[in-house]
């Protein structure tokens, strides 16, 4: 696995875009995305395989359902960076998310981070973060 951890400290800004989604699976599943906050820890590897380097933030899938409080299951699809945060006060953004389909990465969002330019990656140990770095999730409930 990774050695950049990421744990998720909000969850926000549900929305549909473009108006509501349902899937064709029976029963109907609503499409939906929001914005998950995540602090980073470890020491930054390139980038090479979503499983094996860059960052790994579980438990996405708990963190949404519980911020959701509706009872419904949820399942995720895609992820893309959607807000920088903060390493001290140099950007750490992230970019090439990946949902892992496999049961043992289930919830899991994995991808790269970027340095202060925003347009290479981040390179050696993480500095602690003085703001979150948000991912867009999309994802389905049923």
């Amino acid at each position: 696995m990774t050695a950049v951890a990421g744990t998720v400290v909000s969850v926000s800004n549900f929305r549909t875009p473009g108006g509501r989604k349902a899937s064709s699976d029976s029963p109907a599943q609503d499409i939906l995305c929001c914005d998950v906050g995540v602090n980073f820890t470890g020491t930054y590897a390139a980038y090479t395989s979503p499983t094996t380097d860059g960052f790994s933030a579980a438990a996405v899938t708990t963190a949404i359902q519980n911020a959701r409080r509706n009872g419904r299951t949820v399942t995720l699809l895609s992820a893309c960076g959607a807000m920088p945060g903060l390493e001290t006060s140099t950007p750490l953004g992230a970019y090439a998310c990946v949902v892992p389909w496999q049961s043992a990465t289930a919830g899991t969002i994995c991808g790269a981070l970027t340095g202060g330019t925003l347009a290479a990656e981040h390179a050696g140990a993480l500095l602690a973060q003085t703001s979150p770095v948000f991912i867009q999730v999309c994802f389905k409930e049923v």
